[in-house]
């Protein structure tokens, strides 16, 4: 048979990515123009030191978003693995432990810092003049911080269970409510900068509210667990799992600081300037970036769990692709236009012009080495190489300010050839560790370290296309596979005849006029315990084979009922399979069928977590 058949095609990762990607995409960018208002608003209504007591904030906003990082974002990459390998109760106690100890955490740091707010403003701002709002929009802020944290992580979880378009929509609302009660409270009520703060509370409690409302729905998977056997455990591992991008936010709060006193001392204010107009254009690589790291991690988890790394070289290889393009027509850009994006933010003379011009060029050149080393970081720490991506995330970072001292003191007119420097010996030094890491793990690709085959026995992974007609070609093959398996030859018949049913229901109701491109995927493994698994991927109409009221039919209502009132194909697979699920992802139709061996018990959460603990410690 032909390859083009049997083969396995990037259609539905693709699909994923984009469903995923754009969603996410959205939501960045949603909360950077809301964000860019609401300073705008703020330097108008108030003052503009109100807008320098708003953006004195980022250090401090960097250590909360270290407590995310800790507690949820590690935590969500392991509910999606969970997830994948169709374990929806740890999940669901990852998530609760997820949640549950970040309010707490959030809460005592909260607290703290209300205890002690004099000190805080004194730390973060020294200027007299700026004090007094920044105190005010701290407290307020600080009230909220629980808020924040539960929008933020029910966001993130809701988004792994595969419904990143609902997180669009909360996020463009709670954008839209921030703007709004950001004039009302503060125009109209009079309520001063506190106004900005308790807007954006406002706007997150309805974020929040949608979610649980979600998450309380019988379409998602997620849900609020009380009682958690061995919840140390789950918090360790989430801390764990989520310690490299905390340890990337705290070194960055450190190096950010670091880096404007020696820009201020070297350069000047017009030094400072050039430096916000590198941080903005930073932050614009940063949107591809950030989202194809979410991606990575929310579709990445799921296909991890479900044994799928071919599936997770192709989104690699798609985020890889889609991230240097960006960033490299961006650096183009500024390399040969610098003077637009300076004038974009306000140099408008021809001395602000020459002044920025030979910075901005240098800088470019650190985009696109800073973009592979931060997304690789992402892929190693899915691959469970966490102090790698720990290292490599932290590091670049550190290299900075020396490095930025050290041009300073040869050439201080060209300092900003230091973000290049330190960039280009970052990427060097991670091609140097892959090398020697691949050569330890000779089954993984040598710079993406993900396995070359997905560590379970038996496996066959396929795209085929909507075409009833190419079935039996497919059967065929399947049928040869499964012929050379130590499989009983019974177990061989009801695995197949399952394929055949769900696979004709596909081409049959999926889609109406496929594109000779569109494919649905099977894949088929024995995994460690001796389960055979089944999943299907389609794009097509939203159809739920286990909703469907099958029953033992009698032998008048199968003499006399129509053929396709009976539905016997998922009476038949119901009856051939141990357990089938169904779930909707990234606008995808998945169904998981499973095949038990004799006297299998599925372990429960303690003996998986025993189980791992020694693979736990080795990471």
């Amino acid at each position: 048979m032909s390859n083009n058949i049997i083969e396995r095609k990037g259609y539905i990762v693709n699909k994923s990515f984009r469903s995923y990607l754009t969603a996410t995409i959205l939501t960045l960018v949603i909360g950077q123009v809301c964000l860019t208002t609401d300073g705008i608003i703020m330097s108008h209504l108030v003052s503009p030191d109100a807008l320098s007591a708003i953006n004195l904030m980022s250090p401090f906003n960097m250590i909360m978003a270290t407590v995310h990082a800790l507690l949820a974002i590690g935590a969500s990459v392991l509910a999606g693995k969970e997830l994948g390998a169709q374990d929806v109760k740890k999940a669901r106690q990852i998530f609760s432990v997820s949640i549950f100890s970040g309010l707490i955490a959030i809460g005592c740091f909260a607290l703290l810092c209300l205890v002690f707010l004099p000190q805080t403003v004194n730390l973060l701002c020294p200027e007299q003049r700026i004090q007094p709002y920044l105190s005010d929009f701290m407290r307020m802020y600080l009230f909220m911080a629980p808020i924040s944290l539960l929008s933020v992580v029910l966001k993130l979880f809701v988004g792994v269970d595969g419904n990143p378009q609902l997180v669009t929509k909360a996020s463009t609302i709670e954008g839209l409510l921030n703007v709004v009660f950001d004039i009302l409270l503060v125009k109209y009520l009079g309520f001063g900068i506190e106004g900005s703060a308790l807007a954006t509370g406002i706007g997150q409690m309805v974020t929040v509210c949608i979610m649980i409302r979600t998450i309380r729905s019988s379409r998602c998977r997620m849900a609020f667990e009380f009682k958690i056997p061995r919840w140390p455990r789950l918090l360790l591992n989430n801390m764990l799992e989520g310690l490299p991008t905390m340890l990337s936010n705290l070194v960055l709060a450190a190096v950010a600081l670091g880096i404007n006193y020696i820009i201020m001392d070297t350069q000047g204010a017009d030094g400072v300037f050039i430096l916000s107009v590198c941080m903005q254009t930073m932050s614009i690589a940063m949107l591809a970036l950030n989202g194809c790291g979410d991606t990575v991690f929310s579709i990445g988890s799921v296909m991890v769990g479900e044994q799928d790394m071919q599936g997770v070289r192709m989104l690699s290889n798609k985020v890889f692709t889609i991230t240097c393009a960006f960033t490299g027509l961006l650096s183009l850009l500024v390399l040969i236009w610098p003077d637009g994006l300076a004038q974009l933010f306000g140099a408008t003379t021809d001395r602000w012009l020459n002044v920025c011009r030979m910075p901005l060029r240098e800088f470019a050149l650190m985009l696109v080495p800073l973009a592979i080393v931060m997304l690789s970081k992402f892929i190693y720490q899915l691959m469970g190489y966490l102090k790698f991506s720990g290292i490599l995330s932290a590091g670049t970072f550190v290299l900075l300010p020396p490095a930025l001292l050290l041009f300073g003191w040869l050439n201080p007119q060209h300092i900003w050839l230091a973000f290049p420097t330190v960039a280009f010996i970052s990427f060097a030094g991670q091609l140097l560790a892959v090398l020697w890491l691949s050569r330890k793990a000779a089954d993984t690709h040598w710079f993406t370290l993900i396995p070359k085959e997905s560590g379970v026995s038996n496996k066959m992974s396929f795209s085929v296309a909507y075409k009833y007609e190419q079935l039996e070609n497919v059967f065929q093959e399947v049928l040869a596979f499964l012929n050379r398996q130590n499989w009983s030859k019974q177990l061989q018949n009801r695995v197949m005849l399952v394929i055949e049913e769900i696979s004709k229901n596909i081409c049959r109701h999926a889609a109406k006029s496929p594109r000779p491109s569109q494919h649905f995927d099977i894949q088929l493994f024995q995994d460690k315990d001796e389960v055979i698994r089944l999943i299907f991927k389609d794009d097509g109409i939203l159809f739920n084979p286990t909703l469907k009221d099958i029953h033992v039919y009698s032998t008048e209502e199968l003499m006399t009922l129509p053929h396709e009132q009976l539905n016997l194909g998922l009476l038949l697979v119901k009856g051939c399979c141990s357990e089938i699920s169904y779930q909707t992802m990234y606008g995808l139709n998945v169904t998981y069928v499973s095949f038990f061996p004799e006297g299998y018990v599925k372990p429960n959460i303690e003996e998986t977590e025993k189980t791992n603990e020694s693979k736990q410690k080795n990471i």
